[in-house]
């Protein structure tokens, strides 16, 4: 009987330490939720003033800054993993020292496989070698601070029925940057101050709107857009 209590106290203590190891896991992937400043990529440092972040979202989603363009991407996590995913980012041009930096952080950030909390206020990112890609220290919410579109409205996926294109869905990623999307394809257009207010996009493709109404510049065509009821289909 003595040694089976003792199998049944391993067995217990065994599953107890699992159960204390995954709850840790899911804590520290809550923790995770917010934004981080990049202070190294590659253990090259980042140049000064580059603004490199990462924002982790709850729901699987990242975004951030390139030090010049915006991306958005997934995010995996799920024990130590850190797999990221479908990085989409804007296309404005950028100093040459900045674009090669931008490139090494994305190429980072594609070839992230895991990480680990570092002294309570740093977040290390590695490959599936085992090296360094990214060292991350999470930033303070300025007070206060809140999402801003054109019409100060909307922070959710909202569907627009534009006349001769389809149907798009337009998510403000954060005040400077939308993801619009179509039928076959995603693209993040950041803001462009006009004469005729808010727009955003380039000069290939531009969307503005105003409450239900929107316009989309497609082509070399504009396009009267309405939004489409959430509960239509």
């Amino acid at each position: 009987m003595r040694g089976c209590s003792i199998f049944l106290w391993v067995i217990t203590s065994m599953l107890l330490g699992c159960a204390n190891q995954s709850d840790r896991h899911v804590d520290e992937d809550v923790a995770l939720t917010g934004t981080w400043r990049v202070e190294d990529i590659n253990g090259g440092g980042v140049i000064d003033r580059s603004q490199v972040t990462i924002n982790v979202e709850q729901q699987g989603k990242i975004h951030g800054s390139t030090g010049c363009n915006r991306y958005s991407g997934k995010l995996a996590l799920g024990g130590a993993a850190f797999l990221v995913s479908d990085v989409a980012t804007t296309r404005r041009a950028c100093a040459p020292a900045i674009a090669k930096q931008e490139q090494r952080f994305l190429d980072a950030l594609n070839e992230a496989t895991s990480y680990k909390f570092d002294a309570g206020i740093w977040i290390v990112v590695y490959d599936k070698s085992g090296e360094q890609r990214l060292k991350l220290i999470k930033t303070a919410p300025v007070a206060g601070s809140k999402i801003t579109t054109q019409d100060s409205t909307r922070n959710t996926p909202t569907r627009f029925r534009c006349e001769g294109v389809g149907d798009v869905t337009v998510r403000f990623v954060d005040d400077d940057t939308i993801a619009l999307s179509g039928k076959h394809s995603s693209v993040l257009l950041p803001r462009m101050i006009t004469a005729s207010g808010a727009q955003y996009g380039n000069e290939k493709l531009r969307f503005w709107n105003k409450g239900d109404e929107a316009r989309l510049y497609k082509d070399g065509q504009n396009y009267r857009c309405q939004q489409i009821d959430k509960t239509s289909s």
